[in-house]
């Protein structure tokens, strides 16, 4: 009977354990999900910052490591900092006048400090004769102390990627021209440059991640274009003055507070969104009612 009895409360603990243990292939959830990699379709074969880093490599490592999302800005910036897997493409440093740099195996070079005080910045493609491919310095004094003499930046074409916060608190900043070649504008590039009141996004920018524009007070108007893929969070929270945005037709979800307390923002075209929070447009004024109508679903 002694026996039976354990024989029996192991079959049941058995049972409690595997009923437990989640079904990896059950793909119904109630949690948020992250991006899936395979609704990523911009043209990566075209996209390739080296030989040993494809996008290929990029997903590997960004599956393996549960990135929370699958971005372009995201790509650059692993290989920037190196992975996960320890793997470090930096080769040395350099500068040349304001600028300093990071040469990389694939004998391109990312700027990572500026030294000026100018007015007025060109940003080169051409450094040293290596080529430029991303901007990773910021431009304020600290993290603490704003930039109040910069007004003017011109980033020459070949450079395709603008890292985090590289303008944040630029206050002054009034006109920027990025180039044709621009990919990827990074978490918080533009944040609180509270004096840029228009901007000309390129046609192959594909990624604006979270808070790129975040407290841009005196922007009043934004075509986002088509080659747009991912639009981050908070990217233009509390724009005070946006009234009209254009958004790329290849942008079907909005991730949260994305024009949030945009309060004159009246104007709104969006082919294809899917999805979006009602705090994506809270304290703007959008009617909720007409995006439902025209097919978007609202959390």
């Amino acid at each position: 009977m002694k026996k039976l009895n354990i024989t029996i409360f192991l079959i049941l603990t058995m049972f409690f354990l595997t009923s437990c243990v989640p079904n990896v292939y059950d793909k119904t959830t109630t949690e948020p999900t992250t991006t899936d990699i395979t609704t990523v379709n911009f043209q990566k074969e075209n996209v390739k910052i080296s030989d040993k880093f494809t996008w290929n490599d990029y997903l590997y490592i960004a599956e393996k490591y549960s990135h929370p999302d699958i971005t372009l800005c995201d790509y650059f910036s692993t290989y920037y900092f190196g992975t996960e897997d320890n793997q470090n493409f930096l080769v040395s440093e350099g500068e040349n006048g304001d600028f300093k740099y990071r040469l990389f195996e694939n004998k391109k070079v990312f700027i990572t400090e500026y030294r000026g005080d100018s007015s007025t910045v060109t940003i080169p493609s051409v450094i040293d004769g290596h080529e430029v491919i991303g901007v990773t310095c910021r431009f304020d004094k600290s993290e603490f102390l704003p930039n109040i003499s910069l007004k003017e930046v011109t980033v020459d074409d070949g450079i395709q990627y603008i890292g985090e916060a590289c303008f944040e608190n630029c206050m002054m900043l009034e006109k920027v021209s990025l180039p044709q070649s621009l990919l990827c504008i990074d978490n918080g590039a533009f944040h609180g440059c509270k004096a840029l009141s228009k901007i000309a996004l390129p046609q192959r920018l594909n990624c604006i991640d979270d808070s790129a524009f975040f407290e841009c007070g005196e922007l009043k108007q934004i075509t986002i274009p088509d080659s747009v893929e991912y639009l981050g969070s908070y990217a233009f929270f509390s724009c005070s003055e946006l009234e009209c945005v254009k958004l790329s037709a290849n942008v079907n979800q909005l991730h949260g507070s994305t024009f949030y307390n945009c309060s004159m923002l009246s104007s709104f075209e969006a082919q294809n969104l899917k999805q979006a929070f009602e705090a994506d447009f809270h304290n703007t004024k959008i009617d909720i009612d007409s995006l439902v109508k025209n097919g978007t679903e609202i959390k």
